[in-house]
Order: C-alpha cells, then sequence, then structure tokens
C-alpha cells in the first residue's frame, strides 16, 4: 500500500486471481463461470466472482462429480453472492431493491468455451521470464513475485498480426473439417443470444428462413440475438465447393443438397464478415465448428511476432509443446547439410526405387506419387518433394569429400582420434556413438559402390545404357537370405498388446481404443504387391549374383555337351537338361532388343527359415504402429454387427504361408532358339533376330538384370579398390573408416542431427534414413528456427541458457515509472556460409513457383488500384506478385500436414528497394487431429500443400496488407510492372541461369531478364477446386539466381566444404546487436502485459 493506491491494487487483483486450472483473472472468470465478455456480466453474477476469491474450489460445480457435491457447491455460491450483496447494500453500493431482486436469484452458471489464446500468451512469457538472469536484473526472487511487482513488460509480439493469425487459423480449420466430415447442423443448445457482434467473430446463428430457388440465387437468413445475418449465395457456393473436394460430383449437386439439408431452427456455425453496429445487420460465412486443430509461430530474427495453437488454445499451446512429425519439411534440412559437404543444388540424384541398406537393416522406401524423372536434381528434389531422390542424398551425403575433407568432419563430431587417445579406445568411442564397428565387409561394400559409379561411363561409351537402371538398383547384398526369408514368411500376429496396457473408463472408449489399434494395424500392413516389388529389389544384388553366376557356367557348359553330343531334342526330355533349359528366358526390352536372361531360385531362398521375426514385426521397427488381434478378438466381435452395418472394412485375413515366388519375366525359349544357341559356339544370338552384336555367355542377364560382362567387371574393380584400401592402413585405421559403407552413413546422419542441434532443435532427432521424410517428432517452434537460418545461415540468441538458436518473447521490462529494468542481448551468429543459405533459398522458392506450394505463389501480391488513376500503365499490371519461400510435408499416414517458410518483408527505411531475404517472417504451420486421425475423405487427401499452406498463405497475405507493403513498392519502376513481381535483393557474386529443373541442366547463363509471369489468384473469394498437388507445372525450366565460378569464360555450379560453425566455438563469429535494432521492423503494435 506504500507503493501503489487502491485502484492499482485493485486492478493486479483483478488480473491475477486464480479461476480454474490455469486460468487467472476477471476476464477468464466471466467467460469461464457465465460464458459472456466482462461488460455483459449482471450484479448476481459480479457479486458471485468478487465473492469466490477466497475460495473458488468451494464455490465451483463445474470441477465437483457427484450431484450432491455439485448442488452442494451451488448453495455455497449463492451464500457467498448474498454476502458480497449484503456488504454493497451496507456502504451504499446497491438501493434496498437491486439488493432485494438479486438477493432472491440463483447464480446462473453457464460454463463457458475458452477462444482466448492471452490465457497460453501469459503463461509463455512468464516461464522466459523465469530465467536467473532475468530475475536477478529486475529484483525479483522468484516467479510467483512477478503478480505484485507492478512491472510493464512489453513483448515481441504483434497485435495486429496476433489476431490476423488467429483468424487465419479458424478459418482454415474449418474448412479442412468441412472437407473432411462434410456438412452437419450444430447442437441446438449451443445457441446463445447476442447483444452485439465482432467483425471476424465465430458464432452460432439460427435459421430464420431460406431464400432463393436455384444455385445462382440461395441464400440463408440467420437469427444471432438482437442482430439478424445473413449467409449470401457467394458464401454458400464456395461451401458447396469444399463439400465437392472428396468426390468431384460437382459444387452445383453439392449446394442443391445443402439447401435440402438446411431447415428453418436448425442451428448453424458462422463467422462475421461484416457487421454494421448501427443496423444490427451481419453479412456473415458458413463454417463449421473444427475437431481438427493446428499450430502457427510467425518469427522475425529469433522474435516471436505472432503465435496461434488450434481453433481455441484450452491452455495447451500446439504451437511450442505439441510434438508432431513434420514430414518432408525436414527434407531443406538434408539439403542444407548436403550444400555445405560439396553438393550442389544441380546435382542428379537418383530417384528410382531401390534397397538401401545400412546396419544389417533393409529399407525399402516408397515414392507418394508418380515421377517420370528416374534421376533429379536435387532442385527438384526439393521442388516436388521427392521421397527416393531425398533418402539417395543422405545415403551419399558425403560422397563429395576428399579424405582431408572428411577428417575434418570426424574433428567437428568429436569422431576423430583425440590426442593420446589408443586405437583400442578409439574404436570403442566411435563405435559406441555411431553404432558401427569397423569390418572388412563394410569396406568391401563402400568400394562396390565406387566400382559401379566408374564403370557406368564405360557402359554408355561401349552402348550399354540398358543395364544402367538395373545397375543403379544394384546393391552389395549383405544379410539378404534372412530379409528374403522375413519377406516370404507367413504373417503373424505381433506381441504388442496396447490394448491392455490402457486405462479405459467405459464400454464406449474402450471401443474407440479397440477401432483405433485396429486401424494402425490395418495401415502397418504390406500389400503382396508391395512385397513383390521389394523381392524384386532385394534379388538384384551382388551376392546373388556371383552364385547366380556359378549355376549358370554350370548349366551353360552342361547344355552345349549334351546338345552337342546327342542333339537338341534330348533336352526336353531329360528332366536335368529340361531344368537347365527351364532357367533360361527370352526378354523383350523396350528398345526392340531381346537378351537372354537367367533365372533360378536358390536354395537357400526356399530353406532359410527366419527367426520369430516377422514381416510386419519389422515394419513396426520401420515406424509402423501394430498390434496383436489375439487379445481382443472376443471383444472385436461383440462389435462385428454393429461394424458390418456401418461397412467398415475389416483387416484382410492373415497369411499362414509363405508368399508364394513371383514368375520369373519373359517367355520360355523355343526349341529352334535351344538349337541355335548351343549347337554352334559360334552362334550370334542377336543376329537370330537380326541384329549386329554376337552372343556368348558374357552377354547372359543374371537375374534378367545384369550381364554377365558387366558383372564381372564390377567384380573385378571391386577387389582391385578394395586391396588399395587394405594396403593404406595406419594407426588409427582412419582411410579404412574413409572408405567403411555404414560408417560413412552413420556420419552423415551424425553431421544432420548436429546441425539441427545448432540450429535449435532440443527434441530427439532420429538418426534414420528416413530422416528426411519428417519421421522424428518436432515441434512448430523448432521447425520455424531451422526456416530462420536456410534464409542466412543466422542464429540468434537473446539469453545465456537454453538452445542455440532461440525464440524471443520479451522485447523489455520496465518499472511503474516506466524505467526500463531489463532488454535482452541479441546475438546473432552466422552458423552456416552465406552462399549455401543462398542456393537453399533457391530451391524454396522454387517449391512455390513450381512445385508443391504452388497454391501459394498467385495468391500473394499488392494491388495497385488505387494508383490506376495516377498512371494508366500501373492499371493494365494492377497486381504485383511477392516471392515467397517454403516446403510441404505430409506424413505417410496423412496424420499431419505441414508448411514451413518465410515472407520477406520491405525495408521500411528511405527510399523503395528490392526486397532483401534477410527481412523476412519467417512461419511455420501444420494442421492435424490431436488424436492422429487420418485426413482422408473419398479422393481428398489432406497434404501439407492443401492442408497448411492455405493457412499459411492466409496468414501471408494478411501481413501484406496490415504492413502496408504497397507504400513501400516502387510503383514507378517499368521492370517491376512488366515482370509483375517484387524484385529481390541479391549479392554481387548471384548470377542469374535459366535450369532445366528437373534434369539440373544449365541452359542458358547472363543477365536475361526472367520472365516468368504467373498469374494472380483469389481463391478466398472464387473458392477452390481439386488439385493434383504432384502434377508437374508446365514449365520446367526457371531462371534461379545462384552464386557460380567463373573461369575460362564457362559457368560452373558453386560447390562449398563449409561445415557449420558451432555457437561458441569461434568467439568473434559472434554479431551483438540490441534487441532494439533487432526489433525495429516497424511493428507499431507491440504487446503490453502488466
Amino acid at each position: 500500500e506504500k507503493l501503489y493506491d487502491k485502484k492499482q491494487i485493485l486492478e493486479f487483483y483483478l488480473n491475477q486471481f486464480h479461476v480454474a486450472g490455469n486460468g487467472n483473472g476477471i476476464g477468464i472468470a466471466a467467460k469461464y463461470y457465465f460464458n459472456k465478455d466482462v461488460q455483459d456480466l449482471t450484479l448476481v453474477e459480479s457479486s458471485f466472482i468478487a465473492g469466490s476469491l477466497k475460495g473458488p474450489g468451494k464455490y465451483n460445480p463445474f470441477i465437483k462429480y457427484t450431484k450432491d457435491s455439485k448442488d452442494a457447491a451451488k448453495r455455497y455460491a449463492n451464500d457467498r453472492k448474498n454476502y458480497v450483496l449484503g456488504r454493497m447494500h451496507e456502504q451504499g453500493w446497491i438501493s434496498s431493491l437491486e439488493y432485494e431482486v438479486a438477493s432472491n436469484e440463483n447464480v446462473p452458471f453457464n460454463r463457458g468455451e475458452f477462444r482466448n489464446s492471452e490465457v497460453s500468451l501469459v503463461d509463455l512469457i512468464k516461464h522466459q521470464i523465469n530465467k536467473k538472469e532475468i530475475l536477478e536484473t529486475i529484483g525479483l526472487e522468484k516467479i510467483d513475485d512477478l503478480s505484485i511487482a507492478g512491472l510493464k513488460i512489453f513483448t515481441t509480439l504483434d497485435s495486429d498480426l496476433q489476431q490476423a493469425a488467429l483468424l487465419s487459423m479458424r478459418k482454415n480449420l474449418s474448412r479442412l473439417e468441412t472437407i473432411l466430415t462434410g456438412f452437419s447442423t450444430e447442437d441446438k443448445k449451443k445457441y446463445k443470444s447476442k447483444k452485439h457482434l465482432k467483425e471476424d467473430a465465430f458464432v452460432y446463428g439460427e435459421v430464420t428462413e431460406i431464400s432463393g430457388d436455384s444455385v445462382e440465387n440461395f441464400s440463408i437468413q440467420i437469427n444471432l440475438g438482437y442482430p439478424k445475418g445473413i449467409i449470401p449465395n457467394s458464401s454458400l457456393v464456395r461451401y458447396a465447393k469444399l463439400l465437392n473436394l472428396p468426390d468431384g460430383k460437382g459444387y452445383k449437386t453439392h449446394l442443391k443438397s445443402l439447401m435440402t439439408k438446411i431447415k428453418v431452427g436448425d442451428i448453424l456455425f458462422v463467422q462475421v464478415v461484416k457487421y454494421d453496429k448501427e443496423k444490427g445487420e451481419a453479412i456473415l460465412e458458413l463454417q463449421k465448428r473444427p475437431e481438427i486443430s493446428g499450430g502457427l509461430i510467425a518469427i522475425d530474427k529469433g522474435n516471436v511476432r505472432a503465435i496461434v495453437s488450434g481453433f481455441d488454445t484450452l491452455w495447451y499451446n500446439r504451437a511450442l509443446f505439441a510434438k508432431r512429425q513434420p514430414g518432408s519439411v525436414l527434407k531443406s534440412l538434408v539439403f542444407f547439410a548436403g550444400l555445405q559437404l560439396g553438393w550442389s543444388v544441380l546435382d542428379k540424384l537418383n530417384n528410382k526405387r531401390q534397397v538401401f541398406h545400412y546396419q544389417g537393416e533393409h529399407y525399402y522406401p516408397r515414392p507418394d506419387h508418380y515421377s517420370k524423372y528416374e534421376r533429379a536434381s536435387m532442385l527438384w528434389t526439393g521442388i516436388m518433394s521427392e521421397n527416393i531422390a531425398s533418402i539417395d542424398l543422405l545415403y551419399k551425403l558425403l560422397d563429395k569429400l576428399s579424405f582431408d575433407q572428411f577428417k575434418e568432419v570426424l574433428k567437428l563430431l568429436d569422431l576423430y582420434p583425440r590426442e593420446g587417445e589408443s586405437p583400442r579406445d578409439f574404436h570403442y568411442r566411435v563405435s559406441k556413438k555411431t553404432g558401427v564397428s569397423l569390418d572388412y565387409n563394410g569396406n568391401e561394400e563402400y568400394q562396390f559402390s565406387k566400382a559401379v559409379t566408374d564403370i557406368i561411363p564405360d557402359l554408355v561409351f561401349n552402348g550399354k545404357e540398358q543395364v544402367l537402371t538395373s545397375l543403379k538398383e544394384l546393391w552389395w547384398g549383405s544379410g539378404y537370405e534372412a530379409e528374403h526369408a522375413i519377406l516370404r514368411a507367413p504373417e503373424k500376429e505381433l506381441e504388442l498388446d496396447n490394448i491392455a496396457e490402457l486405462e479405459l473408463e467405459d464400454e464406449e472408449t474402450l471401443k474407440k481404443a479397440i477401432l483405433e489399434e485396429e486401424e494402425k494395424n490395418k495401415r502397418s500392413k504390406i500389400s503382396d504387391k508391395e512385397i513383390y516389388k521389394r523381392l524384386e529389389l532385394l534379388e538384384n544384388n551382388m551376392l546373388r549374383h556371383k552364385k547366380l553366376y556359378n549355376y549358370l557356367q554350370t548349366d551353360w557348359t552342361k547344355l552345349a555337351k549334351a546338345i552337342n553330343e546327342n542333339g537338341h531334342l534330348n533336352v526336353f526330355s531329360d528332366n536335368e537338361l529340361f531344368d537347365a533349359i527351364k532357367s533360361f528366358r527370352i526378354i523383350e526390352k523396350k528398345d526392340g532388343k531381346p537378351i537372354l536372361a537367367y533365372f533360378r531360385r536358390l536354395e537357400e531362398d526356399i530353406t532359410w527359415k527366419p527367426s520369430d521375426q516377422s514381416l510386419f514385426q519389422k515394419g513396426a521397427n520401420e515406424g509402423h504402429l501394430s498390434i496383436e488381434l489375439s487379445d481382443y478378438v472376443k471383444l472385436r466381435k461383440q462389435q462385428e454387427d454393429e461394424e458390418k452395418k456401418k461397412k467398415k472394412n475389416f483387416p484382410k485375413d492373415l497369411r499362414t504361408e509363405p508368399l508364394d515366388f513371383p514368375s520369373p519375366p519373359g517367355r520360355d525359349l523355343t526349341l529352334l532358339e535351344v538349337k541355335k544357341i548351343w549347337e554352334n559356339p559360334e552362334f550370334s544370338f542377336e543376329d537370330f533376330y537380326q541384329q549386329e552384336k554376337k552372343y556368348d555367355i558374357e552377354s547372359v542377364h543374371l537375374n534378367g538384370q545384369i550381364s554377365v560382362d558387366v558383372y564381372k567387371s564390377i567384380i573385378e574393380k571391386t577387389q582391385e579398390y578394395y586391396d588399395s584400401v587394405i594396403e593404406n592402413d595406419d594407426k588409427y585405421k582412419m582411410y579404412r573408416y574413409f572408405q567403411h559403407h555404414d560408417f560413412r552413413i552413420a556420419v552423415g546422419l551424425n553431421y544432420v542431427v548436429n546441425l539441427a542441434k545448432e540450429l535449435g532443435v532440443y527434441n530427439r532427432l532420429r538418426s534414420v534414413l528416413s530422416l528426411p521424410l519428417g519421421t522424428s517428432e518436432l515441434t512448430t517452434g523448432e521447425v520455424a528456427k531451422i526456416y530462420q537460418t536456410l534464409i542466412d545461415g543466422k542464429t540468434y540468441r537473446f539469453y545465456k541458457d537454453g538452445p542455440k538458436n532461440q525464440l524471443n518473447f520479451i522485447k523489455r521490462i520496465e518499472d511503474r515509472t516506466g524505467r526500463i529494468l531489463y532488454e535482452p542481448l541479441a546475438q546473432s551468429h552466422q552458423v552456416v556460409d552465406r552462399k549455401v543459405a543462398i542456393q537453399i533459398r533457391e530451391l524454396l522458392r522454387r517449391t512455390v513457383t513450381h512445385g508443391t506450394g504452388r497454391r501459394a505463389r498467385g495468391e500473394l501480391f499488392v494491388s495497385l488500384k488505387n494508383v490506376a488513376s495516377k498512371d494508366s500503365f500501373a492499371a493494365s499490371n494492377s497486381n504485383i506478385r511477392i516471392p515467397a519461400f517454403g516446403k510441404t510435408g505430409t506424413t505417410n499416414d496423412f496424420t499431419t500436414g505441414y508448411f514451413a517458410g518465410f515472407l520477406p518483408y520491405p525495408d521500411r527505411g528511405e527510399g523503395k528497394k528490392p526486397l532483401l531475404p534477410e527481412n523476412s517472417y519467417v512461419i511455420s504451420t501444420y494442421v492435424g487431429y490431436d488424436y492422429n486421425k487420418v485426413m482422408k475423405n473419398g479422393r481428398q487427401k489432406i497434404y501439407g500443400g492443401n492442408g497448411a499452406l492455405p493457412l499459411w498463405t492466409d496468414f501471408s497475405k494478411k501481413i501484406i496488407k496490415l504492413k502496408k507493403y504497397k507504400n513501400y513498392l516502387d510503383t514507378l519502376d517499368l521492370s517491376v510492372l512488366t515482370k509483375k513481381e517484387w524484385p529481390l535483393s541479391n549479392d554481387e557474386d548471384v548470377n542469374p541461369i535459366m535450369v532445366d529443373l528437373p534434369r539440373g541442366v544449365v541452359i542458358r547463363s547472363g543477365k536475361e531478364a526472367d520472365n516468368e509471369i504467373f498469374e494472380t489468384t483469389n481463391i478466398e473469394e472464387t473458392g477452390e477446386s481439386y488439385q493434383n498437388l504432384f502434377k508437374p507445372d508446365r514449365r520446367v525450366n526457371a531462371i534461379i539466381n545462384l552464386p557460380f565460378d567463373v573461369s575460362n569464360n564457362d559457368w560452373h555450379s558453386y560447390r562449398s566444404f563449409s561445415l557449420f560453425n558451432p555457437v561458441g566455438k569461434f568467439k568473434d563469429s559472434f554479431q551483438e546487436e540490441s534487441t532494439k535494432d533487432l526489433l525495429n521492423t516497424g511493428e507499431e503494435n507491440e504487446r503490453q502485459y502488466q
């Protein structure tokens, strides 16, 4: 009382008193107890809240479990309310009549639904202040003292952007719920009469009239209490277009059906688009109350500008705490690592299905869409989100390094011998950290991969391109026998009894849990078609080909001898010879040239017995969830009749026998072909088909995949390289580590994981080959920090403790007199070479213009309509596109859709300049159900590109409008008006080149104008139609801006060996900047908490 007057003390109490859960303050109390805003509280309601401060739990009927305890709480509440009324009457605050009426009225409890992100935000800010360095500076012993300290806390949050982000989130979640679950009316109990409305609010309304008789003039009148509203025809058309996405029957069909379903008296969920306060009339948009949720965070150089958690916060901030698999959003991290390790965005990657073998495991990633490019540039891999090519890059991440560069990587990762460390201790430490032991098999496997790479140019030169496809799928073969048996093994029930581990409250919850687990089990199963494909890939290996070659020699010699001694007719009557001849088949190739192929089932293919591990247990190890059916069969049968009525799909019956071998491709040899081949050793098999090349055993294709002469060349080169490695041994066997298959992969994985930590990832990133597919769980905030660094290679720190790349909510803290007590000191750190970041920026930009993010390319623009009267040329070019950067992500079971990227903002200083990518809002978004429900309905699957990207785009459009981009655009610049795009500022050593994006081929270089002009769109007004996100844009050539080396008047793609620079390793790499400088981006609407 010596420091503050009574009004200030009352304000402290009104903002801080405990209500329920994590809720504090009068605003929460009004919403929680009565579902009202503070200004709408009655005398009875206000007096109860004032009286409840003494013991809110005693008077709260919502937290009681039995009827008796609820009734008791209500009696106590009325008594407490009357006590307060009595004191007010005694002191003359209310009249005798008011006292009498209010005393006789019960407290009208009406539990409200919270839609207040402030609660979660205050908790986040308090959590950040709860640091020793801050508490000591502002003179507090503990965080609990903050509520009585009288401090003013100014945050980095922008109130306009915060509200815009919340609106974008609500609109998009409603949109997705409509697409996934269709139309339905709302519970009539949810309708509450309103006295007034706010624009952009979401409310329940009652249908009073349905107007119109055709799709062109339908509309709906809505009663909201005092205000009245109309859902116009344009809104109904947009809604019908959403309903059309799953089945494609046409929006008119859906609109007619919709109007037959809606009846007078129904309750609808609507958004207030416009509201005339004087007339009490509103324009409404038809929406649907969503069950689906999501998260969004927007940052600028580490400072949080907006953060939203679902439609309603409900005490849990998904943007910072919900850990979800981000899907292909993490591919950018692998590309970023590759560019640091000598790769270029123009380098080609293998995009054809193959077996990835690592540490005894066999990984068969699948593409999630068709691609005609079996080899794709890194650019195209990112643009179209190619799964296999991304994993191929991670698999070969160190392939561009020399031995010396390899050792530098090991030093950075602490995998190099330490001073005084014995070789034995070194090998043990490295093996424990990477999971890889140095063995000769690993050295031989890597020499094989080198041999395959080196032999390809010779094959092309000698006209043997037909074997290249099989050669690119060829692998070494370690452990293939066991894997082969596992793939063919009978299906087994799993040992994972998830249901028994659940503590379930009632039968309905149990049924739901069973169905959810059964759905997971169905998703974990692999079709026979997929198993056959895996067998095909698995069998194309060198160790198996070696055995086939031995059998081939035997059968070939046997046939030649028998036919030349006894004639070819005996072949088909002799069982032993017949078995041999059946191993040979004719395969017609696409180029018209037939080949002679040799197939044989090896003994281990048939007799090898797997351990207890089945294919589906292995699937569980790969990240799939499965359960044991036997433990809940009885419970499942109880639901059978109900499930059949609902036409539910039951899991297919378990296969109890080993999977049959597929028939080999091609056809059997004819009698004439047998005679021609083996009776005359000089016979040319291809002459028989009027070809030129002479034929012998060297041209036989093992397993129909690679010819014997190619096989032998690879074997010879592998042995040559292997001998060289063994000869170059050293004390710590570093050269053998360099030439070891699994160790190289392990180092690459470790590099990516450590890079992620350097960029601020604190959740565990699994060192697995599926890492680019986003199979580890991260928060939206962590993803935002990664993409912040992709802009220019910088990370940001504000506090001594915490991750290496930080998010900041605190702008400054003042005392009650306005004196600044605390202001974070921001430090930027150049963790990655800027030129590396430039290349990844171009990949992310082209993802938006040509790839899976194309939905955004025409949506982000500045309209010049207002300058039309002054400039006729500007009038004809009225929309100027804003360049955007980003990457889509989707989990393989469609439970999460992601989009992360950045939107540049104008320099708000003097002059109108090109956009600097360094000045960007980084926005990270995801959508998905909290319980991981699959997001599919009919033909419509929710990916990052049609789930999270619309949310990202809608928020970005609001940023462009709120931050008045138009005021900073040079409307007199003819190049801007001609290209219809706001230019980006580039470094001096960055040059434009025309590139074939899929192939990574430079078409031309120089300063040619970029003639790419994309039409602008406005889906919010027109509604949306079905779009195939993975159908390539018709233009696959584009101008990109890359750092290039120029020598002898020739252009060479810039390559860099530039390892990330850990925070704290090189002190001179820090740049101290005041928070004021970092925050001085025109954010007038700072959020203040007192």
